[in-house]
């Protein structure tokens, strides 16, 4: 059995980032921890699973592709969800981002021709995450994640272990 105290999260974090290929019990002590130390708390919900009532009143933001939305259905458009960011990936439809207590805007997908799109939402998340924490600019983070997730999924996947912020600028700068 874990313990928090097992779970060592650095004061001023800023982001822990949890995904669900972790166990659930692990994400719930280590989301605990990091809101108790003033870390915002992120979730990247695949492989989609249900989500405990605890682990929900813990997310700052969730990311979700198109896939798990179909899985969590209104889970997310419900109360107990109200105070979550919730980020909708798309694919070639871009993504849809639904602010606390109903706000939504939408972004719109880089047009390119797509080699593979396996791991495009690893790099979507980190890129959001790491952006975010840099800039502190939401709009910005979410604009660079697609930018890099559209690099990714564009190059051979021979050709894509060493994508970094020199290639997303420059795709970013061509658009």
């Amino acid at each position: 059995r874990i313990e928090t105290t097992d779970i060592a999260i650095k004061k001023n974090t800023g982001i822990l980032l949890l995904q669900n290929e972790v166990p659930e019990e692990i994400n719930l002590l280590a989301s605990a921890k990091a809101v108790k130390e003033g870390s915002q708390v992120w979730l990247n919900a695949a492989p989609a699973r249900k989500i405990n009532k605890e682990l929900l009143n813990n997310l700052d933001v969730i990311i979700i592709n198109r896939l798990e939305a179909q899985y969590y259905g209104d889970l997310f458009v419900s109360d107990e969800s109200n105070h979550i960011l919730k980020i909708f990936t798309l694919g070639s439809e871009g993504i849809e981002v639904h602010f606390p207590y109903n706000k939504q805007e939408c972004y719109p997908a880089y047009s390119i021709d797509v080699q593979s799109t396996h791991g495009a939402g690893d790099m979507f998340v980190g890129a959001l995450a790491a952006n975010y924490l840099k800039y502190n600019n939401f709009s910005a983070a979410l604009q660079y994640a697609q930018a890099a997730a559209a690099v990714k999924v564009s190059r051979n996947p021979n050709n894509r272990l060493s994508i970094g912020e020199k290639e997303v600028s420059r795709f970013l700068q061509e658009q």
